[in-house]
């Protein structure tokens, strides 16, 4: 029987990942960390006949890892490089000169040893995707509303007079980033830059211009509160975020003043509620992640998205939900099966 580790696939500054990797050791459990910014993987060896299926792969830091073993993959915020890519980039339609054409067959080629890779090496149970913790907003929303949440009236659209037309209907609107939003430092000044949900003036519309890229807008909900829902394998523990207590808050939590954050609670939610979201989670094939709901000041509960890999450390300690352990318990179990 092959014997079983525990992968965490992460970033240096993430706290969460070595609390878990903590209490998978405590537990008896051999946890391995690879951090997306010092390691890349390459393929060594993979065999295939109606017989056996081996496979072996290095890293850069001279780390082995092959098929006689069983891994636990969780994708916590990091992904996986390839060791010896070119880094090429290519259009597939444009094909008019040599140049192009050898730069598309280095893409293809790339492509399909990171597909290789994806596939054996976390072939097993795995947490979270390959893909930087992405998730698509747009199509989760669709699932989200035929299994029966509710969500915002949303709109992606290119053009003023379709964004107008939509808007008439609507009390307020706000904008929110169509994929992950961008989070990074400038050592320079030592300040950090993110987008946030931003709160649009209707009647500032009429100053777009005619056409624009692929951008999401949504009605702005009167909420009382905003609920973070961390789910695992289909258990929950929800968590109220008094956030409109502050100016700052309001729209975006996320917008705090490190000198006076809001508080977090523990928060019941219906047992209604808690088998949607189970449903949600199993339909887009999800094991965790962390869900971001509001209670609106109709009393309705409205789903906004979901983030595979969010932070929960903060939630676990203000809520004394102890989530890196029960993560790192279910990890455990899912190895012992």
């Amino acid at each position: 029987m092959a014997q079983k580790e525990y992968i965490i696939v992460s970033t240096i500054g993430d706290l969460t990942s070595k609390i878990i990797a903590d209490w998978i050791l405590y537990f008896g459990g051999k946890p391995q960390l690879f951090y997306t910014e010092l390691e890349n993987l390459e393929i060594d060896k993979i065999e295939l006949s109606n017989q056996k299926r081996l496979s072996s792969f290095k890293s850069s830091s001279t780390r082995s890892f092959s098929s006689h073993t069983e891994y636990i993959v969780c994708f916590r915020r990091g992904m996986i490089r390839l060791n010896k890519g070119t880094n090429s980039r290519a259009n597939p339609g444009n094909f008019i000169d040599i140049e192009n054409r050898v730069k598309y067959f280095f893409t293809t080629f790339e492509l399909a040893q990171k597909e290789i890779i994806d596939h054996f090496f976390s072939s097993g149970i795995t947490y979270g995707r390959d893909n930087e913790s992405r998730t698509n907003k747009i199509n989760n929303l669709k699932i989200a509303s035929q299994i029966g949440l509710n969500i915002p009236d949303s709109i992606v659209t290119t053009q003023k007079s379709h964004l107008l037309k939509w808007s008439r209907s609507k009390n307020q609107i706000i904008t929110k980033s169509l994929d992950i939003g961008m989070f990074f430092g400038d050592a320079s000044n030592n300040k950090m830059y993110q987008q946030l949900t931003t709160k649009i003036d209707i009647k500032d519309i009429k100053d777009y211009p005619e056409e624009f890229p692929p951008t999401l807008f949504q009605e702005r909900l009167e909420k009382i509160i905003e609920l973070r829902i961390f789910y695992l394998d289909g258990k929950v523990w929800p968590s109220a975020v008094i956030s409109q207590s502050q100016n700052n808050t309001i729209d975006d939590c996320r917008n705090y003043d490190p000198n006076k954050m809001n508080r977090i609670v523990p928060f019941t939610i219906p047992n209604a509620l808690k088998k949607k979201i189970v449903r949600f989670m199993e339909a887009i094939n999800m094991i965790t992640g962390s869900l971001d709901f509001v209670v609106a000041k109709n009393g309705k509960y409205y789903f906004l998205e979901v983030n595979p890999g969010g932070q929960f450390s903060g939630v676990s300690e203000k809520c004394n939900y102890n989530l890196e352990k029960e993560f790192a318990k279910n990890m455990m179990h899912y190895g012992s099966k």
